[in-house]
């Protein structure tokens, strides 16, 4: 049996049991199905079509025991000093990976949590892999792959039922936030793109978009009637190391829902832990925008708040976070460059 396929084979078996208990209870979400972190507040509604927010990603510490770095604490008190309507974290806020102690999990949840209740508004979050998945040894190699029981740990903290998937989306001014779960478990039988080479002897899961998260989000879509759109998930649909980005087949999907509609402002991700502009490579501040428009949404990657850098500072290799001030019809980006 070659190693492909013995990864293939242990792959199935790792995941099956667990895939079943999560396809059995998860269901699909009313369209404003999304509630900020616990204890950081509740929404309400906008007071004008003029507000700002904050975007970031890819905080998690290097190991289970280390504490959280200084990054994300600085980007949740500028969050607080610029008075701005709410945060959104697109991933990776613990380290996680490890599904065999709850207790410790547990508490890495508590102090991101902290952490989050320093911006005094409203965070919101789309889970990364070091929240969804789990090691598991093979060989020399190890690999890192999608755990209904993470899930489950995610779910306990975010304080969200067994019947609540994992994403959701809400409305705030003229502005719709939709929130994905590129994280889910395929079952067995779905072939998917190659695992990601984070090093010589570890292997990071693809990520996955089930086809019930694919019709929740077609269904948002096509409902949709405000002015921006703002899309945000953890592995990006496009990536500078193409095994970075989401699955290929997952990813084809979700671009073709996108692309079926012509007010989807930006579209946000991290797991790279940098910032660059997809289309351009540029790692200056991002292009604003007019809405309605027939452009297509800017896609951008923002994956440093805080975990190791992935590129020199010249390739966007810098600690980082995003700032969005909607006017009316207008959207002003801003990058955020920290030490």
């Amino acid at each position: 049996m070659t190693r492909r396929l013995s990864l293939a084979v242990a792959l199935a078996a790792v995941t099956f049991v667990t895939f079943l208990s999560f396809a059995i209870s998860t269901t699909t979400a009313p369209l404003s199905s999304m509630s900020p972190i616990p204890g950081t507040g509740t929404l309400g509604a906008a007071p004008s079509d003029t507000f700002s927010f904050i975007v970031a990603g890819d905080n998690r510490p290097a190991s289970a025991a280390d504490s959280q770095p200084k990054t994300p604490k600085h980007i949740f008190d500028s969050a607080a000093a610029r008075h701005v309507a709410f945060v959104v974290w697109t991933g990776d806020m613990i380290y996680g990976l490890d599904s065999t102690n709850p207790s410790a999990l547990a508490a890495q949840y508590k102090g991101f949590f902290k952490l989050a209740k320093r911006a005094t508004v409203p965070v919101f979050a789309a889970p990364g892999n070091h929240e969804m998945d789990v090691k598991h040894k093979l060989g020399d190699t190890t690999i890192e792959v999608g755990n209904a029981t993470m899930q489950q740990y995610y779910r306990k903290a975010f304080a969200l039922a067994d019947s609540t998937p994992i994403y959701g989306t809400f409305t705030y001014g003229n502005s719709r936030f939709i929130l994905l779960n590129s994280e889910e478990i395929p079952a067995p039988s779905v072939s998917r793109a190659a695992f990601a080479t984070a090093s010589a002897t570890v292997k990071l899961d693809p990520g996955y978009v089930s086809a019930q998260q694919l019709a929740w989000l077609g269904q948002v879509l096509d409902s949709n009637t405000s002015l921006h759109t703002f899309v945000f998930m953890h592995h990006p649909l496009h990536a500078l190391k193409a095994d970075m980005a989401l699955d290929t087949a997952s990813a084809a999907k979700v671009l073709a829902l996108l692309g079926k509609h012509a007010n989807i402002s930006y579209v946000l991700a991290s797991h790279e832990h940098l910032y660059y502009n997809v289309q351009t490579r540029d790692t200056t501040s991002p292009p604003g925008r007019t809405d309605p428009s027939t452009s297509p949404p800017y896609y951008l990657i923002s994956g440093g708040a805080g975990a190791k850098l992935t590129g020199k500072p010249k390739d966007g290799g810098f600690h980082n976070y995003l700032t969005f001030t909607v006017r009316g019809t207008q959207v002003q980006a801003t990058l955020n460059r920290l030490p």
